[in-house]
């Protein structure tokens, strides 16, 4: 009987291209190769002609493999494969020679917010490519471009850092692809406000931001100007603001230069929220008497709380606050009014969001003695009415569009609702949901808020002086009906 060794040798070579061209050689075992030789394992092996020389191949004399032709085996790729394949390796071979590409690495690291560790990893691996090895760093600073040295302030009791905020409109602006107009102005809007870091600390921030509201294309990019880390609100406010207020003097009178043009800057308006806007005015909190930002009335203490229910009233003015009249209202002065052409008075607007969405209408709904749903009564709603209001939301849920941010949900949990929650109450649910819900006379007074809340926040009917005026009147309306309903309590 043959050995295995003897098949192995009278093998005939074999072509690739054989192989290829047809599928039963690929398939199935060649049938003349098994009338030719079979396996007996226990049969003796038959000496070898030629023994090994080395242990290595001693190990492996007992079998041998079919050895093919190098000159026989001549498979070529296809055209189609070949192509793929090369139009895979050629932009890899270019990405050195592509400027844009640590560009894109730097903006990508940067907007999903990459670690240091880990970009470092990623880098050291495109390292080892050597298209990439010539284009890139080997650490992420460098990458980055990371300052050596930072200008950080201390103002007690933490640190400040001024970006800018003519650096941050010169980058904005290279960024864009449309015409800037030399005589338009860059008109900004600050916001300045804290926000704690954690729940187990007092860590927090004091950031002053911006948006430009010249361009409709850019009011939706939020830059910053400084930024300040403590364990409490600075000290002294006219220290937290003076290289913002440095640096907005300087541009109100020189401009910006960008790309050969001249860009007059105005700030126009300032907006922060009620203890805020007494931090960087100096003046009274919220909650004590003479502390309302436009007007001069006292105020009455009502249910443990200064209210302002009074609509005939001496209205502050820009003079009137640099000169000081309300010496009840002032506590320092503020570095505020070196800012050019700015009156602290009407360039520092009531806040929105915090006096009518998580103020009136959070009010109206959760307040533990007016609220619809959780006061007393007679304001409360009887529990049928508000299962009933329960299940209108609910089934108005399913239509609401998917431009408005939070779908509706059960008025019971309207101590946790969120601002824009209480917006969409106010201009647009409201009137659906509290027909023949609330009282009439409750309901008739919660219109008169819808409407003019709607024309003031409307892009387009707040233009309208005529509208405007309008919405005032129901404003002043609101407030005399709702002294006459809940008392004076509500007006706060």
């Amino acid at each position: 009987m043959e050995t295995f060794n003897s098949v192995t040798n009278q093998a005939p070579s074999v072509r690739a291209s054989d192989c290829l061209n047809s599928t039963d050689n690929v398939l199935r075992p060649d049938p003349d190769l098994d009338t030719q030789a079979s396996l007996d394992l226990n049969a003796p092996a038959s000496p070898d002609p030629n023994p090994p020389t080395s242990p290595e191949s001693n190990a492996s004399s007992s079998i041998s493999f079919v050895n093919y032709d190098s000159e026989a085996f001549d498979y070529q790729v296809p055209t189609a494969a070949a192509n793929n394949v090369t139009k895979i390796i050629e932009p890899v071979q270019n990405i050195s020679q592509s400027p844009d590409f640590k560009s894109k690495l730097t903006h990508w690291a940067l907007e999903e917010n990459i670690s240091h560790k880990a970009l470092d990893k990623l880098l050291h691996i495109l390292k080892e490519e050597p298209s990439l090895s010539s284009c890139l760093p080997l650490h992420a600073r460098t990458l980055l471009r990371t300052p050596r040295q930072v200008n950080i302030q201390e103002i007690s009791p933490g640190h400040y850092y001024h970006f800018g905020i003519q650096n941050n409109i010169i980058k904005l602006l290279s960024t864009i692809n449309f015409k800037i107009d030399a005589s338009t102005s860059i008109d900004i809007s600050c916001h300045i406000d804290g926000l704690p870091l954690s729940k187990s600390s007092n860590s927090s921030f004091w950031p002053i931001l911006f948006t430009i509201d010249s361009y409709k294309e850019l009011e939706n990019q939020v830059m910053i100007i400084g930024l300040y880390h403590g364990s409490k609100k600075p000290n002294n406010s006219n220290e937290y603001l003076l290289q913002f207020v440095n640096e907005a003097k300087h541009l109100i009178e020189n401009g910006i230069s960008f790309n050969r043009m001249h860009l007059p800057f105005k700030i126009k308006n300032i907006i922060c929220d009620a203890p805020a806007k007494s931090y960087i005015l100096n003046v009274k909190m919220h909650s004590g008497y003479s502390s309302c930002n436009k007007c001069t009335q006292e105020g009455h203490y009502i249910d443990r709380k200064v209210c302002f229910p009074d609509i005939n009233f001496t209205k502050r003015t820009d003079e009137s606050f640099r000169s000081k009249e309300d010496e009840d209202y002032h506590l320092n002065y503020t570095i505020i009014e070196q800012i050019p052409n700015f009156n602290i008075v009407e360039n520092i607007p009531v806040d929105y969001m915090h006096s009518l969405c998580l103020g009136v209408m959070k009010r109206l709904l959760a307040h533990k003695k007016y609220g619809f749903i959780f006061g007393s009564p007679p304001y409360k709603l009887p529990w049928r009415k508000t299962d009933l209001l329960c299940q209108h939301l609910e089934k108005i849920r399913k239509y609401v569009p998917k431009e408005l941010p939070r779908k509706p949900r059960s008025v019971l949990e309207c101590r946790r609702y969120k601002a824009t929650e209480f917006r969409h109450f106010i201009l647009y649910l409201g009137p659906v949901v509290f027909k023949n819900i609330l009282p009439q006379n409750m309901y008739q007074n919660f219109l008169l808020l819808h409407v003019a809340a709607y024309i003031l926040s409307s892009e387009i009917y707040c233009k309208n002086n005529d509208l405007v005026n309008y919405a005032h009147q129901l404003l002043e309306c609101f407030i005399k009906n709702s002294v006459s309903i809940y008392g004076n309590g509500l007006s706060v």
